[in-house]
């Protein structure tokens, strides 16, 4: 995660952080930092500019951490976006992510996102985990509404910065059947805070590929 460069930054308010860490990484030197500027921004997302992109069927791999934990603060990754910008009042997309759970710790969802990332819809919740520890994460969307009836999300989840112990949440794999979203502008790291707090989240080892359904 150490150019920012391939990506377009869509943030609400100007003064939110999207940076690459190299003070304090949680994910080891060169995480990507995002957060909100304590006064007005809240919400912010990035698209990959770099092609290819835009994938109706694909997998993401990413890692996800966190020092805070904010009430509510969603924290994860966008994909199927309608628009490339989500940070106001308006867009779809499906999203993977993080939020508060009982005490200090993340729990992880699967949403679809109506008007922008202010509005998320849950589709489903899955096994709370301790809000410190890093996670390696995969999220899999396959398209095909003849043979599946829609689109198949799957989410894996695991602790080894590798990948190589991922495990299937079975409650985060779904089928999506209705008001399904068919088209692809792009996918990306999102946050969107319950207020202009002044958390801040960390995610690295991005990488999206295209699958093919059929």
């Amino acid at each position: 995660m150490s150019d920012l460069s391939a990506f377009t930054i869509y943030k609400q308010d100007a003064g939110m952080t999207a940076a690459i860490d190299l003070v304090t990484p949680l994910l080891g030197s060169g995480s990507l930092l995002l957060g909100p500027n304590g006064t007005a921004g809240r919400r912010i997302n990035m698209v990959r500019t770099t092609t290819p992109n835009s994938f109706t069927s694909g997998r993401a791999r990413f890692l996800l951490g966190t020092t805070v934990v904010g009430s509510l603060d969603a924290f994860g990754f966008v994909f199927q976006l309608s628009q490339a910008d989500l940070t106001g009042a308006s867009g779809q997309a499906y999203a993977y992510y993080v939020e508060q759970a009982a005490g200090s710790s993340w729990q992880p969802k699967l949403g679809k996102i109506t008007a922008g990332l202010a509005t998320r819809t849950v589709l489903a919740s899955g096994t709370a985990y301790t809000a410190t520890t890093a996670r390696a994460v995969e999220v899999q969307w396959l398209l095909d509404i003849p043979n599946l009836g829609g689109m198949q999300l799957t989410v894996k989840l695991g602790t080894a910065l590798d990948y190589s112990d991922l495990v299937l949440d079975s409650a985060l794999n779904i089928l999506v059947s209705t008001s399904v979203l068919t088209t692809s502008v792009g996918e990306g790291p999102m946050l969107a805070t319950s207020g202009p707090t002044t958390g801040s989240y960390r995610y690295d080892h991005f990488e999206v590929v295209p699958l093919i359904v059929g």
